[in-house]
């Protein structure tokens, strides 16, 4: 179970970040593995062929007895996330028997030599799991000597030791030291996301009163994994310690990262996470400041709390405004097109935005979708540019709010990302393919997605070409949102239906299960009786998902009048299969449907 999840949260977070984009798999995976393990605190027990507590504990007593640095980096290259309770437990035992200083002394020599990487520097050493022992057991020991070689450590890590810069800047963290503050405060803007996430949670550790400001505009900056940052920064803060604040930017801020909780109690956190970090509480805050500054964040926080509190409840919080006085804020919020006049005014100064109002541009978007704001279409429009940052949101509420006039300028986007001959001509990959341009497929991937909204001829054409591409993601949502576009009206008149039904047949036999499955579900919702010999074949697909919802295809086919087409393909195979175990599955399957 735990593998299962870990390897979904890394498929997503591959897909969020881009910056990445020179190391190998192994160092990647690495990488984004030690943040997944240390966020989700999916470390479970200690690794198969790892050295005994005891062993560990004997060999750092003696490297301090020495006061020998060299034995100590021995020693320290354990995996972090499973030995940093260990470590601090014997370290504790060393400094209740002997003092600190000892320890401390062999976790940072005195080097006359500053070069680095420096394998007699636990915090400069060419091992990323020695800094990273080293730090936490020298944040521990409240170390403040060592605060300024942390920081070295600190950016030396984010440039060649990516997988200890966590850990390096919790130890910071924890340490206090007021350098290590403004040191931590230049990752909030990083290109490297993980890093924004490891800064702010690691600042978080500092009272409120200072961070706030900091914290609270990283919460409104440009930011590709805001959920992260705001669990990380709520294990310290809850998002109602920030709405104390006097600063505006602060309860805005408040405001966003009470989005990016929801955001993650519906992703990769589950559902208890808004509950554990008080965000019922944040109600009379959120309306309070959408009366008194309305802005799309404070909006759209009213209404996706109040949603929120509608589904889950108020957990027996009297001072939470019942389901009827959160109805009446909405309508007051909503009506008089006060809701739309602000998105409207957000979006028409879209570019004209400094990178920390990103957040409130950005919900502007989402709520022009979610409301269907149609007079919002033509700027959403504009937005539609490569390496525009918003272009992701300009796609997925345009998709939502299913204008025509948006088909052409999405089909345009589309070509300046990708070059869909290319991609066709290469053979069908069954496995998800590494993009030269992540971000670029990411979008595009939106753009198929948007396009199954309405009906045209031009958005059907494409879309028909994109269920030809190489990657099995992108021609399983172009299948998908063919299905979508052709579902609501099956005329004659219809342009391309034809063309629809051949690419639904012949994703039958792709080679990825994961299209075979959405073709399957094509074929039941257009009724491609043509399709049923494909369908009987697919029974006896390796992959259950795939003969699971091929006998669900054949089931829905039966009952809408093609029973003599299943029975006569079903004879067909039965007589070249018929002492098969698949035989008996199908006429279990025959004699159930009469």
């Amino acid at each position: 179970m735990v593998r299962n999840l870990i390897g979904s949260l890394v498929k997503r977070v591959r897909k969020l970040v881009f910056s990445v984009n020179s190391e190998t798999s192994n160092q990647v995976d690495e990488y984004v593995l030690e943040h997944l393990l240390l966020y989700h605190g999916l470390v479970g027990s200690s690794p198969e062929n790892q050295r005994s507590f005891r062993e560990v504990r004997e060999d750092i007593n003696r490297a301090v007895r020495n006061n020998s640095s060299l034995q100590m980096t021995v020693v320290l290259q354990l995996p972090p996330q499973w030995w940093e309770d260990k470590l601090r437990a014997i370290f504790e035992e060393i400094v209740a028997k002997e003092g600190s200083e000892r320890a401390i002394n062999a976790l940072h020599p005195e080097m006359p030599d500053d070069a680095w990487p420096n394998r007699v520097d636990p915090l400069g050493h060419p091992d990323w799991r020695v800094r990273a022992n080293a730090a936490t057991v020298l944040s521990s020991l409240q170390a403040r000597k060592a605060a300024e070689r942390m920081i070295r450590s600190l950016r030396d890590c984010a440039a060649d030791y990516k997988s200890a810069f966590c850990h390096i800047a919790y130890a910071l963290g924890r340490l206090g030291a007021e350098p290590a503050r403004a040191a931590l405060a230049e990752y909030l803007q990083s290109d490297e996301q993980w890093f924004r996430v490891d800064a702010a949670g690691a600042l978080a550790h500092w009272p409120a009163a200072i961070v706030s400001d900091s914290l609270m505009n990283a919460m409104l900056s440009l930011n590709e994994l805001p959920d992260y940052m705001a669990i990380a920064i709520a294990r310290q803060h809850k998002p109602i310690d920030f709405f104390r604040d006097a600063h505006a930017s602060a309860r805005q801020g408040a405001c966003a990262m009470v989005l990016s909780i929801l955001d993650a109690s519906r992703q990769t956190f589950g559902a208890d996470v808004a509950a554990e970090n008080g965000l019922a509480q944040c109600i009379k805050p959120v309306i309070e400041l959408a009366r008194s500054e309305p802005t799309p964040v404070s909006l759209r926080a009213v209404l996706s709390l109040a949603d929120w509190l509608k589904e889950y409840g108020n957990g027996g919080d009297s001072t939470v405004p019942s389901e009827e006085e959160l109805e009446a804020v909405v309508q007051e919020l909503t009506a008089g097109g006060v809701i739309e006049r602000v998105v409207l005014d957000s979006l028409q100064t879209a570019e004209a935005r400094s990178s920390k109002e990103f957040v409130q541009v950005a919900q502007a978007i989402v709520l022009a979708g979610e409301l269907h704001i149609t007079n919002a279409v033509p700027p959403l429009i504009a937005l539609l540019l490569p390496d525009n940052a918003l272009a992701d949101y300009a796609v997925e509420a345009l998709g939502t709010i299913a204008d025509h006039s948006s088909v052409t300028p999405l089909i345009e986007l589309a070509n300046q990302l990708v070059t869909m001959s290319s991609r066709t001509a290469l053979p069908l990959s069954k496995q998800p393919v590494e993009e030269q341009n992540a971000s670029a497929s990411k979008t595009h991937w939106k753009i198929l997605k948007a396009l199954g909204a309405r009906y045209t001829r031009e958005a059907a054409k494409y879309l028909v070409a994109a269920a030809g591409d190489f990657a099995p993601d992108q021609r399983d949502q172009a299948l998908d949102s063919l299905v979508r576009l052709f579902s609501e009206k099956l005329d004659a008149s219809l342009e391309l239906q034809n063309e629809v039904r051949q690419a639904l047949i012949a994703a039958l036999s792709d080679p990825s299960p994961a299209v075979r499955t959405t073709a399957l579900r094509g074929v039941e919702t257009l009724d491609a009786e043509e399709a049923i010999p494909e369908v009987v074949k697919l029974t006896d697909s390796p992959e259950i998902s795939v003969s699971r919802q091929a006998y669900a295809t054949l089931e829905s086919l039966w009952q809408a009048g093609h029973a003599g087409a299943i029975k006569a393909a079903g004879d067909e195979r039965l007589r070249a299969h018929a002492k098969t175990h698949w035989a008996g599955q199908f006429t279990d399957f025959i004699n159930a449907a009469h």
